[in-house]
C-alpha cells in the first residue's frame, strides 16, 4: 500500500485514489472489496512487467513501460501526443511530435460522456471480480 503522492503526479493528483493497493508479490487477487480475505490466485492478476511486440522498429529501448504505448500509437497513426502524458514515443521519428492537451481537445465530448448510464460497465467489471 502506497499513499497517491509516491505513486501519481501531476496538475489531477486530487482525483487519485488517497492510497494504491499493490498485491504482495503480485500474487493475491485483488477484488472490489478490502473487507474480505485477499484470495491466492497467481494467474488472475496483472503484473509489473510483460511483453511489448511492434511491427515497427522500437528507438533502443530498455524496460519501456504501459504508458509509454498511449503515445506511441497516437505518433504512429499521426495524431497529437497527449502533452499531459508520463510516457514517451518509442519508435523511430525523423519528424517532431506534435504534442496537445488532450482534455482541450475533447471539449464537451467528457461532459457528454460523463452523463451516460454505467450500470452495464460495473456490472461486467462485477462478472470479471474487479468488483463486488
Amino acid at each position: 500500500m502506497k499513499p497517491r503522492e509516491e505513486v501519481y503526479e501531476g496538475k489531477h493528483l486530487e482525483d487519485a485514489p488517497d492510497i494504491v493497493l499493490f498485491p504482495r508479490e503480485y500474487r493475491y487477487d485483488v477484488s472490489g472489496s478490502i473487507l474480505d480475505t485477499f484470495r491466492k490466485y497467481p494467474h488472475k492478476n496483472h503484473k509489473p512487467n510483460g511483453i511489448l511486440i511492434s511491427n515497427r522498429p522500437l528507438d533502443e529501448v530498455t524496460h519501456p513501460k504501459i504508458y509509454d504505448i498511449a503515445p506511441t500509437v497516437a505518433a504512429e497513426l499521426g495524431i497529437p501526443v497527449d502533452s499531459n502524458t508520463d510516457g514517451r514515443v518509442l519508435t523511430n521519428t525523423d519528424e517532431e511530435v506534435e504534442r496537445e492537451d488532450w482534455d482541450t481537445l475533447a471539449g464537451d465530448y467528457i461532459c457528454t460522456q460523463s452523463q451516460q448510464d454505467t450500470s452495464s460497465v460495473e456490472d461486467r467489471l462485477a462478472d470479471l471480480g474487479y468488483m463486488e
